[in-house]
This record gives structure tokens, sequence and C-alpha cells, in this order.
């Protein structure tokens, strides 16, 4: 922790200076995919038991890879749009599946292990938790199923704000709805275009790559300091 001076007088009239520990770092802010929850393409056909590699790269690059989920993160297109734009690209026979993938990608949630304890920790601690994150409207579906939901101070969404990450602006509403200091704060992402956007603002930041136990020690760290 810094250590400030506080000048104070005895009283015989003697002034002395007093040592004051402060915490700085106050806020802590989490990304929600591959930081809270998994969003990996690869694993979400995996657990759908899309096994022809063939099918698996049609609905891939026509849905999680297509600019439209973009889109849809940014709040410019609707949900069913984009499923009816991405049946249009694919054979009769996978337009169900993509409805699954599309309508239903977070059955089953896949939490990050060990990210709920910590969450829950850091809350005793006295942090404020926010979630800062890229993600469609359809977030309302799943986002009391995230782990330690009840322990956010404050939840921002790109596609309610018509922007994303890594963009300024995105931040500043975080930071001016919630009263944030960015030097008080720690913002947690695993892309690292998002983690420069951080920075530039004076953000301390954590490049997360499923390491809960190396994100504690960090935390830890910049806690104390």
């Amino acid at each position: 922790m810094p250590i400030i001076y506080l000048k104070t007088r005895s009283l015989k009239g003697i002034s002395y200076d007093r040592y004051i520990k402060i915490k700085m770092l106050k806020n802590i802010i989490f990304d929600m995919g591959n930081v809270l929850i998994g969003f990996i393409p690869d694993e979400i056909l995996d657990l759908k038991g899309i096994t022809d590699p063939k099918d698996r790269r049609l609905l891939k690059e026509n849905i999680y890879l297509h600019e439209g989920w973009k889109q849809m993160d940014l709040g410019v297109l609707a949900e069913d749009d984009f499923a009816r734009q991405v049946k249009d690209r694919l054979p009769e026979r996978l337009h169900a599946t993509a409805d699954d993938l599309i309508y239903r990608w977070y059955e089953p949630l896949c939490p990050i292990k060990g990210i709920e304890k910590l969450i829950r920790d850091l809350k005793h601690q006295g942090y404020r938790i926010f979630i800062l994150s890229n993600a469609a409207l359809s977030y309302t579906r799943y986002i009391e199923r995230i782990p330690a939901y009840d322990c956010f101070d404050g939840i921002v969404i790109s596609a309610e704000e018509k922007c994303v990450k890594p963009h300024s602006e995105f931040f500043r509403i975080l930071c001016e709805r919630y009263d944030i200091d960015p030097k008080e704060s720690l913002f947690i992402d695993d892309m690292k275009a998002n983690i420069e956007g951080a920075k530039a603002l004076g953000f301390d930041t954590f490049l997360f790559d499923h390491n809960v136990s190396g994100l504690k020690r960090y935390i830890e760290k910049k806690g104390g300091e």
C-alpha cells in the first residue's frame, strides 16, 4: 500500500508525522467470456456433439467467426435477423443445429474453474466488482447464472450501449456510471487488444489465461502495495 503523511498536533502543541496506509486498488472489473464463463467455439461444438469436420467448419465460420456475431455484440443486429442470415448461408440439414448454436450456445454454461470463489473472496475483502463485456442482448437469458452474480456492483454490456471494447468510450461509460477512477481499478480480460485499450485510459490490467491462482496472486500483490 502507498504511504501518505498526515500532519497532526499533540496536546502540547508539538506537531508530528503519522503514517497511514491507503489501499489504492478499489475496483475490479471482469470481462465475461473466457474470464467468468467459457466461450471457445470449438468447445461449444464439442459440447453440442457436432463431430463432422466439414459441418464444424461451416457452423463456426458462419456463426461465431462471422461479422454478424460482432454486430449482435454491438447491438445493431437482432438475434432473429442473424439466425435468418446464417441459415440462408447453410444447407437446410444444419438449420436446427444453427438455431441451437445461436439461441442456446450457453447451454450448458461453463464457469471458469475457481473464479466464483475468487470473486466472493474479493467481495468479502471490500472490493467493488464489475462486469464490462462485449455481448449481445441475449445476455439477459444467462446472466443470473454467471459465477458469483450476486457479488457484482454493476454490469455494462456492449449491445445495450452500442459500443464495444477496446474503444475508450465503452470504458468511460463504466467509469461515469459507477464513479470509477481507472487509477484505482484493475481490468481483467482475455484479449490483448482490450487490455491495451484499458491501459491507455490508466487502468491496471491483467491478461487472463484461465489461471485463477495467478490472478489471485496479482490482486494480492497490487492490493498490498
